[in-house]
């Protein structure tokens, strides 16, 4: 880009070695592009200090991640640049260049303070922000307003060796790939792992932990270990439906997700409250398997999301739950948001109670047709 240049030169004749090089160049709104993944810096003015042993800038201007931002940069001896820099950072821009998901559902703009080192072949990139100013539109636990602090630590590498790597047993990187790590105040942490394609890069596989460790990242895909207060299975559907996500079978990039384990005190499906869940959770193709133990059931489940869902329960012991408690809201109806239908129930279990009455073994199928339903009862 443009700017204006001062040299001083010092250049003794019978000693070259000491030649002494001082020079200015005034940036006047240019870019600064770091390979590997970063943002570029656009609109950079400021002042660059340029001697015989390097170059440095002190508090450069500029535009980054759609806000303003201040940037510091220097030159080491042995040839990397290392980077300091503070300002504010739109999350629709965030997400255009990391791939997170579900960051579609956050907007706003947050400060930030980070850190980063280039190095030949090597980037590593720290950032911290207090993520007020962000709202996250999911529900709980995910639910955020703007005015909240959830304090966030990111940090971003394309070296296999990094530390957050380690600490996680990760797999190797591929040629070309990257990864980056989250970890979100006392609340949760992440880890996702990304290869480099012809359009880019792509999510390969993750893990995520919220109220304990991570999962191990043993398979392709994004695996979840929760401990949550509550569970809103049908809001959630919701949430990933209106992302145009397929359930929640499919990840950023068409990444699909992995092992799911879910411990909760409550959990509501389909207006019921279902108490002490503890749920194991697994894709099988388009399908998903799962185990359930809970206060009202135990046994195995199949979710199929063809058209509005059939959900098929093979179980040791089934209590009817309880209605939720609260008004019912729209999403808890589990009706399917494109159709309204309601979801096909075929339900078996060896041990039925309704009531505090035991009725023994149960065979229960219930079909919606036109919001009509058609059931098969209890023997």
């Amino acid at each position: 880009g443009n700017g204006r240049f001062q040299l001083k030169l010092d250049l003794p004749i019978r000693r070259p070695a000491q030649t002494k090089v001082e020079a200015v160049y005034q940036v006047l709104a240019n870019q600064i592009v770091v390979e590997g993944g970063v943002p570029p810096f656009s609109q950079v003015s400021g002042r660059l200090d340029i001697s015989e042993t390097g170059v440095s800038a002190r508090e450069l201007g500029a535009q980054f991640m759609g806000g303003t931002a201040t940037v510091s940069f220097a030159s080491k001896s042995d040839g990397a640049v290392e980077f300091s820099g503070q300002g504010q950072g739109n999350v629709a821009m965030i997400r255009k260049y990391y791939d997170v998901p579900l960051l579609d559902k956050a907007s706003g703009n947050t400060p930030w303070r980070g850190s980063l080192r280039v190095a030949k072949d090597a980037l590593n990139l720290l950032v911290e922000s207090p993520l007020t100013g962000v709202q996250v539109a999911l529900p709980e636990p995910l639910n955020k307003a703007a005015a909240e602090s959830w304090p966030l630590r990111m940090e971003f590498s394309n070296r296999g060796d990094a530390d957050f790597l380690r600490r996680a047993k990760a797999p190797a990187l591929p040629q070309g790939g990257d990864a980056f790590a989250v970890t979100l105040a006392n609340r949760g942490s992440a880890i996702f792992m990304r290869r480099k394609s012809t359009s880019g890069f792509e999510l390969m596989r993750g893990s995520i932990g919220w109220g304990e460790s991570m999962p191990p990242l043993e398979r392709p895909g994004i695996s979840i270990a929760a401990t949550v207060p509550h569970i809103d299975v049908e809001r959630w559907r919701a949430a990933f439906s209106s992302a145009d996500a397929s359930g929640i079978n499919s990840g950023a990039g068409g990444l699909s997700a992995g092992n799911i384990s879910l411990t909760s005190p409550s959990m509501d499906f389909a207006g019921r409250r279902i108490n002490d869940v503890k749920l194991r959770a697994s894709p099988v193709g388009t399908a998903w398997g799962a185990n359930i133990s809970s206060k009202e059931m135990m046994g195995n489940l199949t979710w199929r999301p063809e058209g509005a869902g059939r959900l098929v329960a093979r179980l040791k012991q089934f209590t009817v739950p309880e209605p939720s408690p609260g008004p019912v809201s729209q999403d808890s109806r589990s009706t399917d948001t494109r159709t309204g239908e309601l979801p096909t129930l075929d339900i078996e279990a060896e041990s039925f109670v309704l009531r505090d009455l035991a009725l023994g073994k149960l065979e229960f199928l219930a079909i919606d047709r036109k919001s009509t339903r058609l059931n098969s009862s209890h023997t």
